[in-house]
């Protein structure tokens, strides 16, 4: 199938007629997959060759001449909604990515099916088996499954940015649009349009862990959200949020997970998630809610896997020495060709300004289900 590819080099014409073949695509290495399970960064090079990679890219640019890209909410992520065309984030919404009648829709039908085949592997692979089953088994493939699923070109301007975040989050922080929907966002990946010698900024920065997890992250067993971490060494638990909605004002609690037992061992007394995780830092957090497990105080070791909301707590979360000593920062360049893939719950990531020149890539996330409420 690759050697069909290669041939390829009129993929940048829209009236190309592609083979019906199914696509296929380099599967994902073990070592790869490992990455994704500790909540670090998986990162491929040559995913899609370089006449595949240059006619996205072409077709790209001429969506974004005839105006089909849009300002993306995170532009303003932490800021006034005030749009800059000149730094901002701007996507191809999903409704143009699968119209027929625009750019080169063979050839993003054609990629569809690769990411498709992606998402199949990843699903098998992690054990999460919502990814290719259920409700929220559309939108990548072309063009029956196309709802939840999100995929789109996107585009940054000379010095956009984004500032750090995380690409989803327990449904008890999302205020109004919390339990909303029946799927989230799992699994975030990007392939880059640029050149493969590119040096103009936009790094991809991530700040794993610098310990291993202890067990499984991102959820638990019965879907509720990794929220935080008890900090290593040797190794960092993850901190879950379990959440009765619609029960009483307090009903959340966190917990860790023992897979020995099956069971849920909670080490907060309950408390109402917003506004108090989604605003307070780690130490209001550890204060308020007497974090303890089996008689033993857990003080100074709750981490929050979201930065804090308020300016003063983000200020002092970039100073604290305990955050430098416990986090890795890796920055990945966008050159062409390049896949990276990581869990949408628990890695913190932020994209650096590009200088000079603009910067494209295929954006996306795999949705999995919702916990049933």
């Amino acid at each position: 199938m690759w050697k069909l590819l290669l041939l390829l080099n009129s993929f940048a014409s829209p009236a190309l007629t592609l083979s019906p073949s199914s696509p296929s695509t380099l599967p994902l290495s073990t070592h790869s997959l490992a990455e994704i399970k500790a909540g670090r960064i998986a990162i491929v090079d040559g995913y899609l060759p370089e006449p595949i990679i240059t006619a996205l890219l072409s077709d790209a640019k001429s969506l974004y001449a005839l105006n089909y890209f849009e300002p993306d909410a995170l532009s303003s992520y932490g800021f006034k909604n005030d749009f800059d065309p000149a730094i901002t984030r701007q996507v191809l919404r999903s409704q143009f990515w699968h119209d027929e009648g625009l750019g080169n829709a063979s050839l993003r039908r054609y990629l569809g099916g690769i990411i498709a085949n992606l998402r199949h592997q990843l699903s098998n692979q992690l054990d999460r088996p919502s990814l290719s089953t259920g409700t929220s088994n559309y939108m990548v493939d072309w063009p029956d499954e196309k709802k939840k699923h999100e995929i789109s070109y996107t585009r940054y301007s000379t010095l956009a940015s984004l500032p750090r975040h995380t690409d989803e989050h327990s449904e008890e922080l999302k205020k109004l649009e919390g339990w909303s929907r029946p799927t989230r966002r799992s699994i975030s990946w990007l392939i880059y349009l640029n050149d493969k010698t590119w040096v103009n900024g936009g790094e991809l920065r991530t700040y794993p862990r610098k310990f291993d997890p202890t067990g499984p992250i991102s959820r638990s067993p019965d879907l509720d959200l990794q929220v935080g971490w008890l900090s290593g060494p040797p190794s960092d638990v993850p901190v879950f949020l379990s959440t009765t909605p619609n029960t009483h004002s307090n009903h959340c609690q966190l917990f860790i997970y023992d897979y020995e037992k099956n069971s849920k061992e909670f080490i907060s007394i309950p408390f109402a998630a917003d506004p108090l995780l989604y605003l307070a830092g780690d130490g209001c957090v550890q204060q308020f809610m007497k974090l303890q497990h089996k008689g033993r105080s857990l003080s100074g070791r709750f981490r929050k896997l979201e930065p804090p909301h308020t300016k003063a707590d983000a200020f002092l979360h970039s100073l604290a020495d305990k955050n430098k000593q416990e986090e890795d920062v890796v920055d990945i360049l966008p050159i062409g060709g390049r896949l990276v893939v990581f869990d949408s719950v628990v890695l913190p990531h932020e994209v650096l300004p590009c200088f000079e020149k603009e910067r494209f890539a295929i954006s996306g996330w795999f949705h999995e289900d919702q916990k049933h409420i």
